[in-house]
């Protein structure tokens, strides 16, 4: 499966077995049916493990903000910050876990760093460094 979905010059990273999970009375619950999960180096392609075909559902790395563990009590869990505000929660069997993440914060980039707009006037940076100075 993963070859014929893979575009032109994307490297597969891993596959992986998932589950959706919805928080519901006070715990994370998995849904049915279990996801097929493959991670390339711009894509995550999930894809539900049902004897009929369904179009993949697509997320670009470029799209993933921020990776966080989520704790449930048996399993392993983990949240998924996207860019559009939503957060995708999963839940992976416990082998694939450690695999999973190693995979996933490699392909996905850190938050551009915030850049300052104001601009610092040089004279009176340099009184400061004068003032300094005398000290």
């Amino acid at each position: 499966m993963p070859e014929e979905v893979l575009e032109d010059g994307e490297k597969l990273q891993g596959q992986f077995n998932v589950e959706i999970a919805r928080h519901l009375h006070g715990e994370w619950v998995s849904t049915v049916p279990p996801l097929y999960l493959i991670l390339t180096d711009r894509r995550m392609i999930m894809q539900p493990q049902v004897r009929k075909r369904h179009p993949p559902a697509i997320i670009p790395i470029s799209a993933i903000r921020r990776i966080d563990d989520m704790e449930h009590r048996f399993r392993f869990g983990v949240l998924i910050h996207l860019s559009n505000d939503m957060v995708l929660s999963l839940l992976l069997p416990s082998n694939q876990s450690k695999a999973f993440l190693r995979h996933i914060r490699a392909v996905t980039l850190p938050p551009p760093p915030v850049a300052f707009v104001e601009k610092i006037a040089l004279d009176n940076l340099e009184k400061i460094i004068s003032f300094v100075k005398t000290l």
